[in-house]
């Protein structure tokens, strides 16, 4: 995770993450190798995994769906996401990188 404050002067978060499409149900899997494993139930077709997870970590997070942004890895498993740099979501993602340990 990095944080930046963006144009509009907000806090934000880069957030990697690696996403297993085609799953039973969306869930957070926990993390590894710094990256926030994440799997949905959609296809990764027509860009319908990426609404999945967007809309997904919004639900989880506390966020709209506007504030949560892909800023890489679109066609990729491997994507770095931004997102709120709030004290909850901070928590949640702490409570995922300790769960694996």
């Amino acid at each position: 995770m990095r944080s930046e404050r963006n144009s509009t002067g907000t806090d934000r978060l880069d957030l990697a993450v690696k996403i297993s499409p085609n799953a039973q149900k969306d869930q957070i899997a926990g993390a590894k190798s710094g990256e926030l494993i994440v799997k949905i139930n959609a296809a990764p077709e027509n860009g319908k995994a990426n609404r999945a997870l967007i809309a997904f970590l919004a639900c989880e997070f506390g966020a709209t769906k506007s504030e949560i942004v892909i800023k890489r890895g679109e066609n990729s498993r491997h994507k770095v996401l931004s997102v709120p740099n709030t004290s909850e979501i901070r928590a949640k993602l702490a409570n995922y990188e300790e769960e694996k340990r």
